[in-house]
C-alpha cells in the first residue's frame, strides 16, 4: 500500500512516515501543498494523510 504524508512540520512528517515505513508501507512525504499536488499528479496513492492547516 502506497501512502502520501503531507505535513509542514518536517519532524512530525518524518516521524509518521518512518513509523508507517517500519510496518511495511511505501511512504512518500511532502512538506507543502504545491509539492503534494505534484506528487498526487505523478503517482497513485492508496491513502493520503493531509494536515488540514497547511500554511498558504
Amino acid at each position: 500500500m502506497r501512502l502520501l504524508i503531507v505535513e509542514d512540520e518536517k519532524q512530525i512528517c518524518d516521524m509518521v512516515a518512518k513509523s508507517l515505513y517500519d510496518v511495511g508501507y511505501e511512504v512518500d512525504t511532502c512538506y507543502d501543498g504545491e509539492e503534494a499536488l505534484e506528487c498526487i499528479l505523478s503517482e497513485e496513492y492508496d491513502l493520503i494523510v493531509l494536515d488540514l492547516n497547511l500554511p498558504g
